[in-house]
């Protein structure tokens, strides 16, 4: 479920408000209505913001303990284990 706290939006030219969107469909519906150079400027944000969340899940799931941490020290231990064979030998003996 997503929760989005309610706003205000001013479609400049149009003058037109949406209040309280707290649905996906609602704010789809406000997207398709935005002027060409504001849908840009919020498709740009967007990634921006979509970056920085996965920016920050792939942190922490890289902190000691976490999901990356512990797939990293099994490869380690399977690298130095010698459970491993290298990427050219692999990719000639399919």
């Amino acid at each position: 479920m997503i929760f989005i706290k309610p706003c205000t939006v001013d479609f400049e030219a149009r003058n037109r408000y949406i209040v309280g969107m707290s649905t996906v469909e609602e704010i789809e519906q406000a997207i398709v209505k935005l002027p060409k150079k504001d849908f840009w400027k919020l498709a740009e944000w967007f990634e921006k913001h979509r970056n920085g969340v996965w920016d920050h899940e792939i942190e922490a799931d890289a902190k000691p303990g976490e999901p990356l941490d512990k797939l990293a020290q099994q490869a380690v231990k399977e690298i130095t284990s010698g459970k491993t064979i290298p990427l050219d030998e692999f990719l000639r003996n399919p």
